[in-house]
């Protein structure tokens, strides 16, 4: 989000002058008249100065040059120049803003002050470079040919008055044609790059990618682009073709940023042997999900995934198989082990779900040297015995045990349980100091959720 803060700038440098002007009139209103006096005419001059910068500058705009891109930037050369001296003259003639003016000048509002400690902290981008050009702007047809009409064609030099078509639309990317009704000419506009090496456009691409990341795929996609009245994205079936594609390349990326998360632990650690956390989850709750997965992050400064793998009970394609079977022919026979024999098989994991945690995490401990050349010797676990029971059990790097770490949320909460088990079956029992266990001063049943 860093990047898009830049464009802030010039509001903030709005807010920043419009805060200065008020301390300067509250400081104002506590000097002589006579100062006052001084600094309304000057302020009056100032805005003369003002009003005819800007009537130079509309001047300067109406002559500009014929062609689009020399009378867009002739404009905002001439408005700029025309802003700029209008301040500095501003500046120089309200001496309620000179340092020898007001030597005790109240401190920078709170307003103001938020705003420096922004401008410092998201402005770190020259003022050329306050707008990316490689984000996008979601621009109404409308608002666009007005924009266009206030230009000059390229080609008859005339004030711009023509048409604008769709020539081709694939998903959110689109092909516009501007037509100049004098001269005819054309001008094309794509709405998006296409991606190096294919034929694929980049909004479509980020667009099929946003729709995992938020778990709202396609049929969500739909519905956002229906509410943005922006075109819907590509159908269905492409949608699903161009996923799998689409894998291999989030798993490279993946393989790489875990990859690196590996070499930034153990530069941190200074040390091979790293601390590792785990944790796994479920499609459904409970333990009757058919798929699972578990994930191990390196601990330090910067937490990032070094591995992860995943479990499933079944397979979409063998299902889809069966149903040949049922026919009972040699022909359907022959037709489901060609389709057995020629796929990758989606199931690997044969035991209860409530296993898959425990046996990810130690498939992850023992590929670790091979995949990484690193070895996981500290465990950060959220209670579950079954997990750091397998990993003592096979042990995953022969001749050294792994140390355990307890997660201090979860033993937190199991504490919490531990105590609410407590004061429920002994909470009528009197103890050695002849009070019971709960009451004033005692275990009560209000516990703070802070873990």
């Amino acid at each position: 989000m860093n990047r898009f803060r830049p464009w802030t700038k010039n509001l903030n440098s709005k807010f920043k002058s419009t805060t200065s002007k008020i301390q300067s009139s509250l400081s104002s209103s506590s000097s002589s008249s006579s100062s006052s006096s001084s600094s309304s005419s000057s302020s009056s001059s100032s805005s003369s100065s003002s009003s005819s910068s800007s009537s130079s500058s509309s001047s300067s705009s109406s002559s500009s040059s014929t062609s689009l891109s020399s009378a867009s930037s002739s404009s905002s050369s001439s408005s700029s120049s025309s802003l700029s001296s209008a301040s500095s003259s501003s500046k120089a003639q309200d001496p309620s803003t000179s340092a020898s003016f007001l030597p005790n000048a109240p401190p920078l509002l709170a307003s103001s002050q938020k705003i420096d400690r922004k401008n410092k902290t998201y402005n770190k981008f020259p003022s050329t470079n306050d707008a990316p050009l490689d984000v996008y702007s979601i621009i109404q047809n409308r608002l666009l040919i007005s924009f266009l009409s206030k230009t000059k064609c390229e080609l008859c030099e005339k004030q711009w008055d023509g048409s604008v078509q769709m020539n081709k639309r694939e998903g959110l990317f689109v092909i516009l044609s501007f037509q100049c009704s004098y001269c005819k000419n054309i001008i094309v506009l794509n709405s998006s790059p296409q991606v190096p090496g294919s034929k694929q456009h980049d909004i479509n691409i980020r667009t099929q990618i946003a729709g995992h990341l938020t778990g709202i795929r396609h049929a969500g996609l739909k519905r956002i682009s229906a509410a943005l009245n922006i075109p819907p994205p590509i159908e269905e079936g492409r949608h699903n073709k161009k996923d799998r594609h689409l894998l291999e390349s989030i798993k490279l990326c993946a393989t790489d940023s875990m990859r690196n998360a590996i070499k930034q632990a153990v530069s941190t650690a200074k040390s091979s042997d790293l601390t590792v956390s785990g944790d796994g989850t479920w499609q459904t709750r409970g333990f009757a999900s058919k798929h699972g997965a578990a994930a191990l992050i390196a601990n330090g400064p910067s937490p990032k995934v070094v591995d992860i793998d995943t479990f499933s009970k079944t397979c979409n394609v063998c299902a889809g198989a069966s149903s040949l079977l049922q026919i009972g022919t040699s022909e359907s026979r022959s037709k489901y082990d060609q389709i057995i024999k020629n796929h990758q098989c989606g199931k690997n994991f044969d035991q209860s779900s409530g296993n898959m945690e425990a046996v990810c995490t130690l498939r992850m401990f023992e590929r670790s040297e091979t995949k990484y050349g690193v070895r996981y010797l500290k465990y950060v676990g959220d209670g579950d015995s079954k997990t750091f029971s397998l990993l003592l059990k096979k042990k995953p790097y022969k001749g050294v045990k792994i140390e355990k770490i307890e997660d201090i949320n979860h033993f937190g909460k199991r504490l919490k349980r531990a105590l609410k088990t407590v004061k429920s079956q002994c909470g009528g029992m009197k103890l050695s100091d002849g009070k019971t266990i709960g009451g004033k001063g005692r275990l009560t049943g209000n516990v703070k959720e802070e873990t």
